[in-house]
């Protein structure tokens, strides 16, 4: 019942936003609704992290134009949090027209949760609006990393630092919230999301100690490898910098080089 909505337009079209969250404040009088938008896109972290800046309240959970939350979600995750400082439902996928595309990451979500933190080492399966989090450990921890870092995988940055930092997650086994899928999004740019989890676990293992820095370790270890076989497929001869990278962390594993065997082996293919 205690809420505000604070949205931050990123530059984006003129397509009725504004007019629709100032129809939404008119049916809400007593509630605090309020729109800001930015003079030139700055990117989903930055956007994020202006939002924050501007929040009162004790919860923050955050929302993007294409998902969506199912009518429980905030009561739900609020029901579920106790003394936690991030609590998580978990989410469906849906494609442009909303039609199910089944759950978010299939399966194997409980075997995540069972193995977490470890298990958030390795990947990211979290989705950022499917969290409530403690404004007082946003504050803590900082905001979002921008642009410049990294373009993809800023949530997933955001949680590395919460772990380090001693956070309490907790999860709920409530499907909530509905993620979108889109063939021509961010997330399908295979090479640029390869590149900038690198730098996202590179980022993070910097500061790591014990368990986490070993198993960030072999995290970049795995990205390392994967980029360079991805450059190495489309003739792009940074991936031998990578390559080496892989191997002063782990000199006597032969996966990098068997990594780019095959993407020039895919060149070749390409050739004939």
């Amino acid at each position: 019942g205690d809420w505000e909505v604070i949205l931050v337009d990123d530059c984006g079209p003129e397509d009725g936003t504004r007019e629709a969250v100032e129809s939404l404040a008119r049916e809400h009088p007593s509630r605090r609704i309020e729109y800001i938008r930015n003079e030139q896109n700055v990117g989903c972290s930055h956007t994020r992290n202006i939002a924050m800046a501007g929040a009162r309240g004790e919860f923050l959970a955050f929302l993007d134009p294409d998902d969506y939350w199912g009518p429980r979600q905030l009561e739900i995750a609020l029901q579920s949090i106790g003394d936690a400082d991030l609590c998580f439902t978990r989410g469906r996928c849906v494609d442009e027209r909303g039609s199910d595309l089944g759950p978010h990451m299939g399966g194997r979500m409980d075997e995540l949760v069972a193995a977490f933190p470890r298990s958030m080492f390795r990947e990211n399966f979290l989705l950022i609006f499917a969290a409530v989090i403690r404004h007082d450990y946003i504050r803590k921890v900082g905001g979002f990393i921008t642009r410049e870092h990294a373009l993809v995988g800023e949530d997933w940055d955001f949680y590395l630092r919460c772990i380090a930092a001693g956070a309490r997650f907790v999860f709920s086994a409530e499907e909530c919230c509905y993620y979108r899928r889109y063939q021509g999004s961010l997330t399908s740019d295979y090479l640029g999301s390869a590149r900038d989890c690198v730098r996202v676990v590179r980022r993070n293992r910097r500061t790591a100690r014990g368990i986490m820095r070993r198993d960030l370790t072999d995290a970049l270890h795995e990205r390392l490898c994967w980029l360079a076989y991805l450059l190495t497929s489309f003739r792009d001869w940074d991936g031998l910098r990578d390559m080496w990278e892989a191997l002063r962390l782990k000199p006597f594993d032969v996966a990098p080089f068997v990594q780019v065997a095959k993407g020039l082996r895919n060149n070749w293919k390409s050739l004939r």
